[in-house]
């Protein structure tokens, strides 16, 4: 694990009032002297906020700030003399300097990580986009999934026209699947999206969807089932936890449950292309 000194930049319209909005966050690693910052983009989440403020001018003022810290963390921070200990505060104060504007960056703190994307990204998301409304960006529901990600893959290798509808019985339930292709055993696809906002409801999903798979083992047909999945967007610790917990589970009685990323869906559309081929020829 290593060290690393971050700050938040704030928006502060008025100072009287003292309310303020996250917009973005600068990490530095001292002993590599590695630099990273990330910006809010959207200025409609500020705007809600503060609804007089002058949008176009914060907007500007945020795309110098990341230009700039691009750039920086481009060179070589063993150019610029500053105090090893104290750095960060004086990168920031070189960019932003410290008056009375309503941009500022808090006073410098310290996080434990393991390389400075990951600290970024998880930074970002607990100070800035923690709080962002569903609005501020799109997040996709379960039925999207298929229709914005898997359905082209599908029937780009000519899978659609095979699909049909299925029931699996359970011990306690019924599950109906309206994507199912049998071949020796029912391929069942269902879609599932994991890009929510809070990661607490990521967890209490994918908690779910483990009891869902636990009923499902007790099925006395043979099934395996394709969890057609989007997953969080810039959260690998996440990403992790989601494939760790409903990655490949295989049972006993030959009830198999896959999950499938989006990185692979073209590889899941070639594989299924080959099988019905080989199936119809």
């Amino acid at each position: 694990m290593k060290t690393f000194h971050y700050q938040i930049l704030r928006y502060m319209p008025d100072r009287v009032s003292g309310e303020f909005v996250n917009i973005g966050v600068v990490v530095y690693e001292p002993n590599e002297r590695k630099l990273a910052g990330k910006f809010f983009e959207k200025i409609t989440r500020v705007s809600g906020f503060f609804p007089s403020i002058n949008s176009r001018h914060l907007a500007t003022s945020l795309k110098f700030l990341q230009r700039e810290f691009d750039t920086l963390a481009s060179r070589s921070i063993v150019e610029f003399n500053f105090d090893k200990e104290n750095s960060l505060y004086q990168i920031t104060k070189r960019v932003l300097p410290v008056d009375d504007s309503s941009l500022f960056f808090t006073q410098v703190k310290e996080t434990l990580e393991l390389n400075i994307e990951i600290v970024t990204k998880t930074l970002y998301r607990r100070f800035v986009l923690n709080y962002v409304e569903d609005a501020d960006r799109e997040y996709i529901n379960d039925k999207e999934v298929w229709n914005k990600i898997y359905k082209s893959y599908f029937e780009t290798y000519g899978i659609s026209n095979h699909l049909q509808n299925h029931t699996v019985k359970t011990q306690l339930d019924t599950w109906e699947f309206d994507k199912a292709w049998k071949n020796g055993v029912w391929n069942c696809f269902e879609t599932v999206s994991f890009d929510l906002l809070k990661s607490e409801s990521i967890k209490d999903k994918v908690y779910k969807w483990s009891g869902k798979i636990n009923e499902l083992q007790t099925s006395k047909e043979p099934i395996h089932v394709y969890l057609l999945t989007k997953l969080p967007v810039e959260h690998q610790e996440l990403d992790n936890f989601i494939k760790r917990k409903l990655g490949k589970i295989e049972f006993n009685n030959n009830v198999t449950v896959e999950l499938v990323s989006e990185e692979n869906a073209e590889k899941l559309a070639k594989k299924f292309q080959k099988q019905i081929e080989q199936h119809t020829n």
